[in-house]
């Protein structure tokens, strides 16, 4: 345990907190450009950013997964999806 002026303090691994995904990463897990998800986003085809700070837009991962399952349910369901370009990934990403 390390002390700092009186204090004792525990470094250990980082709970509960969440990943987020840039407009690039996005991209990349669609195979798109960030241009494309720009697009999705004028249409009302992806959900909304989660958090944007200076104007750079991130997305929590439980966010985009949802979104992936909610198109694979409405595919499963024979319903029309809204963007059949944005059903899912082409390769699940891993999330640390």
């Amino acid at each position: 345990m390390t002390t700092f002026e009186g204090h004792h303090l525990t470094a250990g691994p980082i709970k509960d907190v969440p990943l987020y995904l840039t407009t690039g990463r996005i991209a990349r897990r669609y195979e798109k450009t960030p241009r494309t998800i720009d697009r999705w986003l004028a249409a009302g085809l992806f959900p909304k950013p989660d958090l944007v700070i200076r104007g750079k837009r991130y997305w929590s991962a439980q966010t985009v997964d949802r979104f992936d399952n909610e198109q694979k349910a409405l595919t499963a369901e024979g319903k029309p999806i809204r963007n059949t370009r944005a059903v899912t990934p082409t390769q699940p990403e891993d999330h640390p």
